[in-house]
């Protein structure tokens, strides 16, 4: 971060010499008195998470250095997209802040003040603009698990751990977050599912299997094929009212493989054990030009999962210690960054 000049070493700018910094996307706060100086003025801005706003400064003389200090840059991003067809976030974390104009947006909501000071041949100045930020109150955010069915898939030699389509709540996890909108907060809220997964088994044949992650969570993007988790996206209002964010998910149905089915089919009793775990973030992007989706809370719940293909009753049995641990709600959160995708993970034989 580039140092901000302290106010001492500042040299006044003359009285004919006007500066000032416009914010575009955002709108200046009501019944708020804007500060103003001989040089200067400084406004209260009112954002919301997510909403990108360009900070341009501006003088009547030409402008010959800016630097920008930005409070709480922990909490800002700048230039965030998820970029659908790989499923991969990318980030511009290469902060410059001489440039300008300078473009960004929080994603926390409290109280921010940006300063800007801006060199000139007659002197340097600051302009300090305040930034109220709001955002979505999750109200709750928790799941319920249980028994985790497993059986044939297809009627081939193959297992799949599932949620049960008749009633998920008993089998499986269902996660459900109540959200409401606040303070003329509107937009909308998806889901984002990480996963780090692994796989291994061992066969009649003495042989071993591995699938895994290397530690690493990817995009699960279920069976839908998408960003967002089952493709659910829902509309927040913004009178408060809530709405619910509800998914349900099987752990381990993406064990319907070719890959998986050529392992099990021929090799006799095998006997899969199955650890991993998962991050569920609750996604809100706010309904303005420039919006982008920013995290409200995360999950995290895991399970592991052993089970045994019986060849002379030709049936899956699910072992007794098949644990479904609580899921976890942690908060604050980061952005879910992830940086491999599924045909990156990789198989072993040993």
């Amino acid at each position: 971060m580039h140092s901000q000049p302290s106010l001492k070493h500042l040299q006044a700018l003359p009285s004919n010499v006007k500066i000032w910094v416009e914010v575009s996307n955002a709108k200046p706060a009501l019944h708020t008195e804007h500060t103003n100086t001989n040089n200067h003025s400084e406004v209260q801005y009112t954002s919301v998470i997510g909403q990108v706003c360009l900070h341009t400064a501006k003088s009547n003389v030409p402008i010959l250095q800016v630097a920008w200090q930005i409070q709480g840059i922990q909490n800002t991003v700048k230039n965030y997209t998820t970029t659908t067809a790989l499923g991969q976030p990318t980030f511009l974390t290469q902060w410059d802040l001489t440039q300008n104009p300078i473009q960004f947006c929080w994603w926390r909501p409290g109280t921010y003040i940006v300063t800007c000071t801006i060199s000139t041949a007659y002197g340097i100045g600051q302009v300090s603009n305040t930034f109220v930020v709001t955002s979505p109150l999750v109200r709750d955010f928790n799941a319920w698990t249980g028994i985790v069915g497993v059986g044939l898939y297809h009627h081939t030699r193959m297992i799949r751990f599932a949620y049960s389509m008749n009633d998920f709540q008993i089998d499986g996890i269902y996660m459900n977050g109540i959200i409401a909108g606040q303070q003329s907060v509107d937009g909308y809220i998806a889901g984002i599912q990480l996963a780090c997964n692994q796989r291994f088994c061992t066969a009649d044949n003495s042989m071993n299997y591995r699938y895994d992650t290397n530690g690493t969570y990817i995009l699960d993007t279920g069976m839908t094929n998408t960003v967002f988790y089952q493709n659910h996206v829902v509309q927040l209002t913004n009178n408060g009212t809530n709405i619910n964010y509800e998914v349900n998910d099987g752990p381990g149905a993406e064990l319907d493989s070719n890959l998986i089915r050529a392992m099990f089919i021929g090799n006799g009793d095998v006997s899969p054990h199955i650890p991993e775990t998962y991050r569920m973030y609750i996604m809100f992007c706010p309904d303005v030009v420039g919006g982008i989706w920013v995290p409200l809370k995360v999950m995290q719940w895991g399970w592991e999962g052993y089970t045994t293909y019986n060849t002379s009753t030709q049936s899956w049995g699910q072992a007794e210690d098949t644990d479904v641990p609580e899921p976890i709600v942690s908060d604050p959160v980061d952005f879910p960054v992830w940086s491999m995708n599924t045909s990156q993970s990789h198989w072993v034989n040993y």
